[in-house]
């Protein structure tokens, strides 16, 4: 079984909609919950993305001010990196220890190094959009005083895509560090 096979039956099998749930709502008459979940989730990220973009534009006048206008860049990879280790330390603790499919598909004749793979690309694809979700608008704010290149856009694209590889690497050594020297099983 390849990587990406595990990584989307993983992925398959860790989503509410995906065991069954869809077909209880049906059954239930209670479909009405998704619209209003999604119309809940969607203003909560857009009074989100407001602030943080808010926040950003006046560092990026300030910025501009003093000749630094990439401020709002270091600001938002500084407050992705924060809000990345501290959510990422249980999240990879969680998905790298207490999967409970991680035992079954050891006993599976799946090679150990594609389980763990699969899990740490799990990982990533979990903090792939709380990365974007705070970096994206350090960007636009960045830009809207900035000489926009293609080579802006470019850099933009790979830094949001890689910007949380450092602080997920460093909870995943803090995770490996504090299940080798304590015992979770309590």
């Amino acid at each position: 079984m390849t990587i990406t096979a595990l990584l989307g039956a993983k992925l398959a099998g860790t989503t509410f909609l995906s065991r069954g749930g869809l077909k209880r709502l049906r059954e239930q008459d209670r479909l009405w919950i998704i619209p209003l979940a999604a119309a809940g989730i969607s203003i909560a990220l857009a009074g989100g993305v407001w602030m943080l973009y808010s926040n950003y534009a006046m560092m990026a006048q300030l910025g501009a001010a003093v000749g630094a206008p990439e401020l709002p860049i270091y600001t938002a990879a500084l407050a992705s990196w924060v809000l990345l280790f501290v959510a990422g330390f249980p999240i990879a603790l969680s998905v790298l220890y207490f999967s409970r499919d991680t035992v079954m598909l050891a006993a599976l004749p799946i090679p150990a190094y594609r389980i763990v793979a699969v899990n740490l690309s799990l990982l990533y694809l979990y903090a792939l959009p709380v990365a974007a979700l705070v970096f994206i608008p350090g960007i636009v704010a960045a830009a809207s005083v900035m000489n926009v290149t293609i080579l802006f856009i470019v850099s933009s694209v790979l830094l949001t895509l890689v910007m949380s590889l450092v602080p997920l690497a460093v909870s995943v050594l803090l995770v490996m560090l504090m299940t080798r020297f304590l015992n979770l099983n309590r």
